[in-house]
């Protein structure tokens, strides 16, 4: 059984990519709240396993509970039955530095218009007099960005060769290339001799001891809404230049991301 571990701000295809990587191979195990919530920063595994030492379960639940998802619950018998059954070879994968981790990052200026349409608030091409309040909440997400993203740099600076980072719109443009560099850079077994990369849309699952749940009569992602940034189009000078400022870019650089200038 190969384990991936999953991080990657909420809105950057963490469902898809599992229901990518599931789909399309035998024996694997994509993790999103287990060893802690797949939207928070990394946890110190080795800290936990030490301090475990061969207490499996207290070393997997600890992890879990140490930065918990919003749906992670501690007297949940599902969750619990989840994480005693993978508990010892999580513990041998994390020993070994086998267990692999995908961090999922979007750009800034179209994660911040996704978040909007997730919370179901609109922002208006011309100035409204809800920016005030609107203001607040982009400089909010800014930060969220900021701290998640430099915890995943270092997170993989600090395990480069067990971490893949996946861009959302070369996720959308070629899973194919994903696909084959994951199979090829850690002997997976494919389902099939050919990969199945058109899905349907992947709905958020509750917790790990869940399958990815597909949404049916909706088939792909609008994949030209980020090739053409289109986002922009939903996005005011007035959400730009609060971005502007907030975004820490020395971060997002890191990740190939730089600065627009819509003014």
């Amino acid at each position: 059984m190969r384990y991936f571990k999953q991080y990657g701000a909420k809105r950057t295809g963490t469902n898809y990519l599992r229901s990518l990587l599931e789909k399309n191979f035998d024996d694997i195990t994509v993790l999103m709240h287990t060893l802690g919530g797949k939207h928070g920063t990394p946890v110190d595994l080795f800290h936990y396993l030490s301090k475990f030492s061969n207490d499996y379960i207290g070393f997997t639940e600890a992890a879990s509970a140490a930065v918990p998802a919003e749906n992670s619950l501690p007297f949940n018998d599902a969750q619990r039955t989840f994480m005693k059954l993978h508990a010892s070879a999580l513990a041998e994968a994390v020993k070994k530095q086998q267990l692999h981790f995908l961090i999922s990052v979007k750009n800034p200026y179209a994660w911040i218009n996704s978040m909007f349409k997730f919370h179901h608030l609109k922002i208006h091409t011309k100035k409204n007099r809800w920016m005030a309040a609107y203001s607040k909440f982009i400089i909010q997400l800014c930060t969220e960005y900021n701290v998640l993203y430099k915890s995943y740099w270092e997170h993989f600076q600090q395990f480069p060769q067990q971490t893949s980072i996946i861009e959302y719109d070369e996720l959308l443009a070629n899973p194919h290339n994903l696909l084959q560099q994951l199979q090829q850079q850690l002997q997976l077994v494919p389902s099939s001799p050919k990969y199945t990369t058109t899905l349907p849309v992947s709905l958020p699952t509750d917790w790990d001891n869940f399958e990815s749940i597909k949404q049916s009569g909706k088939n792909e992602f609008n994949k030209e809404f980020y090739f053409q940034h289109k986002y922009f189009d939903e996005l005011n000078t007035e959400v730009i230049t609060i971005m502007n400022n907030e975004i820490d870019w020395n971060i997002a650089k890191l990740y190939g991301y730089t600065k627009a200038d819509h003014s």
